[in-house]
Order: C-alpha cells, then sequence, then structure tokens
C-alpha cells in the first residue's frame, strides 16, 4: 500500500494496516512512502496541477504495479474528470468528525472568528473555506497557506507563517493528537463543510479484482454511501468555477435512506447556490448526480437570466482601446494597435470595493498611456492582489524572452483594487487559463474583456 509520508497521513495508514492484518493475519503487507508533489511543493497548487498533486505519484505508482493500493483522505482526492483514468475505491474507514476549526499560536486564550479585529489575516489552502470567510466575515482576509497540518501548526507557533490564526479539520488535529489547539469548533450548519471530510478511502487498480475482493470487507458501509453521493455532486459540478463548494450526505436512522444537501459559493461573498435531493440508499450515486445538476441548472440560470451573476457586478473592461484620437495615440512611442493591447485580456479583482466602470474605464486608458510612455504603473494592491500579482509573475517573469506579456501586469488601487492581465495573443489561452484558476486559489474574481464570462 502507498501513502503520503506526512504524520497525519501515517496515523491513517495506521488504522488501515491494523484492519488489514486484523483480517488477513497470514498475508504480508509492506506500506510504501510516496512523497506527492503537492508535499515538495510550496508555492499554490494551481501551479502544479491543483488537488490532483496530492495523487498524481501515487497513481503512477498505482498503475504501474508498483504498489497494490493506495491510502488517502477522501477531501484530498480530485474527481474523475482530473485524474487518470482506472482507480476505483475499493474500501472506506467510518467517518470521523466532519468539522472544521479556528486554531491560534501556541499559548493563546479561547477566542472565536467573530472576536477577532478587523483586518485579522486568516490562513487557509482551501476555496471554499476563502468563499466561507469571505461570506460570514467579511472584515477578516484570508491569507493562502501551504504545508502539512503538523508544520503549519508548527510556522503558525513561530510566526512565520504570516498568518494570526488559520483554519484547520478537527478530525486532521485529532490524527496528529492536537486537539487542543482548536480555539473555536466552527458550526457545520453554517461553516459547511468539504465533500469527503473526515473518511479515509483505499484505492485500487479498476482491473485488479483480487485486490478489490480482499479490500471490500474493510469497507465502513454507511461511510460508503455518503462517500458516493458527496462525490457524485462534485463530479456532476466537474470543477471549474465551482469548485468552492460543500456537499455533505446524512442517512436517516434505518440506514436505508440517504438526504444530500450541497452548496456552490460565491468566491466575493455573495449569496450561495443549493439544492438538496433524497433517495434510496442503494442509489446513492443517482441522488448525488440529482444534486450536482440542479446546481448547474441554477448556475446556468443566473448566467442566462442576470447577465452573469447577479451577486457580482460586471466590469465591462474596454477592449483593443487603441484607436486613432485615443488617449496616448499621439505618444512618441507610440505603436500599431496589435502590439500593443492585443487580442486578449483579462482583469482580476479581489472583491473589496465595488467596481466603477467608468472608473474602471479611465484606469485603462491611463495604464495603456504610461505603458506606451514606458513608466512604472504599477499601485501598492490589497495583499491579495499583491500576492497574486507575485505568483503570476514568478510563473511567467517578466523579463523572460518568451514571456507571455504584452505589458506587465497592472494594478489599479482606484477602482478595485483591480489588476490588468494583457497577454500575447499566440499564449493567451494558456496564461489566461492559468491566471483563472489561481486567482481562484487567491480568493479574488477574474473577468473576460467584455465580462461575458465569470471565471472565479
Amino acid at each position: 500500500m502507498g501513502t503520503r509520508p506526512s504524520p497525519m497521513a501515517m496515523e491513517q495508514t495506521g488504522r488501515v494496516a491494523r484492519a488489514f492484518r486484523s483480517r488477513y493475519p497470514d498475508m504480508d503487507l509492506d506500506i510504501l512512502k510516496i512523497t506527492s508533489e503537492g508535499d515538495a511543493h510550496r508555492g499554490p497548487l494551481s501551479t502544479i496541477g491543483g488537488k490532483g498533486a496530492f495523487t498524481r505519484r501515487a497513481d503512477e505508482r498505482l498503475l504501474d504495479g508498483r504498489v497494490e493500493a493506495t491510502i488517502a483522505c477522501a477531501k484530498d482526492v480530485p474527481g474523475p474528470h482530473d485524474r487518470a483514468p482506472g482507480i476505483t475505491v475499493g474500501a472506506v474507514l467510518p467517518r470521523e468528525d466532519t468539522r472544521d476549526v479556528l486554531v491560534s499560536p501556541a499559548g493563546g486564550g479561547g477566542i472565536t472568528l467573530a472576536e477577532l479585529p478587523p483586518g485579522t489575516r486568516v490562513g487557509t489552502s482551501a476555496p471554499r473555506r476563502t468563499a466561507l470567510l469571505k461570506a460570514i466575515h467579511p472584515q477578516l482576509i484570508a491569507v493562502p497557506i501551504r504545508g502539512n497540518a503538523d508544520s503549519r501548526i508548527a510556522a503558525l507557533d513561530s510566526g512565520s507563517l504570516g498568518v494570526e490564526v488559520m483554519i484547520a479539520a478537527l478530525a486532521g488535529l485529532r490524527r496528529l493528537g492536537q486537539e487542543h489547539r482548536a480555539r473555536e469548533i466552527l458550526d457545520p450548519a453554517v461553516w459547511l463543510t468539504a465533500a469527503g471530510a473526515g473518511i479515509v478511502v483505499i484505492e485500487h487498480r479498476a482491473d485488479d479484482r483480487a485486490t478489490g475482493e480482499l479490500l471490500a470487507p474493510l469497507t465502513h458501509a454507511p461511510t460508503r454511501i455518503l462517500l458516493d453521493a458527496e462525490r457524485a455532486v462534485l463530479a456532476t459540478l466537474h470543477g471549474g468555477c465551482l469548485t468552492a463548494a460543500s456537499a455533505h450526505a446524512t442517512l436517516d436512522v434505518t440506514g436505508e435512506r440517504v438526504t444530500v444537501h450541497a452548496v456552490v459559493l460565491d468566491p466575493a461573498g455573495g449569496a450561495p447556490l443549493r439544492a438538496t435531493a433524497s433517495g434510496p440508499a442503494t442509489m446513492a450515486t443517482a441522488v448525488g448526480q440529482d444534486v450536482g445538476e440542479q446546481l448547474l441548472a441554477a448556475f446556468s440560470g443566473l448566467r442566462n437570466d442576470q447577465g452573469l451573476c447577479a451577486r457580482t457586478r460586471t466590469l465591462q473592461l474596454p477592449h483593443g482601446r487603441c484607436q486613432p484620437g485615443s488617449r496616448g495615440a499621439d505618444s512618441p512611442h507610440h505603436r500599431p494597435c496589435d502590439h500593443v493591447v492585443v487580442s486578449y485580456d483579462l482583469a482580476v479583482w479581489d472583491g473589496e470595493r465595488p467596481l466603477d466602470d467608468d472608473a474602471a474605464g479611465s484606469a485603462f486608458d491611463e495604464m495603456h498611456e504610461r505603458y506606451l510612455e514606458s513608466e512604472d504603473v504599477a499601485v501598492p494592491p490589497s495583499p491579495r492582489i499583491e500576492a497574486y500579482v507575485n505568483a503570476l509573475i514568478e510563473r511567467y517573469p517578466e523579463d523572460d524572452r518568451d514571456s507571455p506579456w504584452a505589458s506587465p501586469p497592472v494594478i489599479d488601487e482606484a477602482s478595485g483594487p483591480i489588476v490588468y492581465l494583457l497577454m500575447s495573443y499566440s499564449r493567451a489561452e494558456e496564461v489566461s487559463e492559468y491566471a483563472a484558476s489561481l486567482a481562484r486559489e487567491y480568493g479574488l474574481i477574474c473577468f473576460d474583456p467584455q465580462g461575458e464570462t465569470l471565471r472565479s
């Protein structure tokens, strides 16, 4: 069996191993530690493939036969559209606590999210938690953090994590023997839980019937029903701009009927989309798919009926503004339009203030003019925008010979704050997809040039 080497992963692996050896005392079981890309990487997950960074290497070893099974926390396992085919869940352990908690540095007293002063930096790496923080506690600042739970806690205590507090999973703290570090257990009726939270899964190759038959008796049947229903919701949503989502399934007292509640959260902190459905426990996957389809229909309705999204104001960004007579066109450094403002732009907003279309248009003109004059146009932005731009430039340096930028990323604080991304046409699709993915990770809102597609 393959597993990540973190203390939390090894604790859950120990439980799997004990269950396996108890049932098969005469069978040898070897544990192979596999350091994932996500464990080794300290930058944004979007730069290495998102959540799949935690399973990709284990999947490779599973599919090429170096291990017969792999162990993971279900909420860290990507959907079927984000990983190689040919892998299936063979067993699940009984579900643990699904709730999130607030963690503060060692020695700190009891405190709640509501009691934190405005501007407090709250560490989290999950789009779901970032969106919840924005909606419930907009006075607080969500800051992306990386690392295993034990290393995050150590960095929080030493002051090197860059935040005052952080959000963690209660089940994870218990696995580490750190439950006492929870300052507040967040109410799951308000602070919505992650799909697959508190569930450990053992996966195997879909064509390996022998391993599947060995693992099946280890399954906790009620938990498997809950997992199938929740995973079906996410599989139906198929990721994309709906990744800030929660899906939670419950069984009735007979264990014969499953109910699924799911929510898609607005990254800007607006009202969420909600859906629910119930059905026979034997049809858990179909019930989850029904909920996912309800959410997709609701999202499509917002786009079609209300011009994208009723909860966020769409910025109509000027596109290709380099016409004779426009500001900047008479500059001595003037160049043809297609060399300056090219065929593809993005705008990324941090949601801190309402967007002003007129101010944004003026800012675009001014930015364009300054570009023609080769002036520095950067303005100190919000912390999230600044971190976002730094990560973007780290991936695509401005001074590279193959730099994709028609103009360096420009931050305008007056009308957002907002950052304009002007890309060369040849790499626009590649860079815009990455920029939009990175925006989601930082809890930002991303628009295309005409405001026609809400990318996050």
